[in-house]
């Protein structure tokens, strides 16, 4: 999560794991995703992000 916040993005929450694969799937061919909540970045009215 430090390197998510050097690049400016506020983390919120704890990280979840996600599993999409049963366990005996081998290594190679899981499907596997860290999730980590963030905040939302503010937009301007025109859908872009300040800046």
């Amino acid at each position: 999560m430090t390197t998510l916040g050097d690049h400016g993005v506020d983390v919120v929450g704890e990280p979840v794991a996600w599993f999409y694969d049963p366990p005996w799937t081998l290594p190679f061919r899981r499907r596997n995703e860290i999730a980590v909540p963030v905040a939302q970045t503010p937009r301007d009215d025109h859908g872009s992000p300040p800046g």
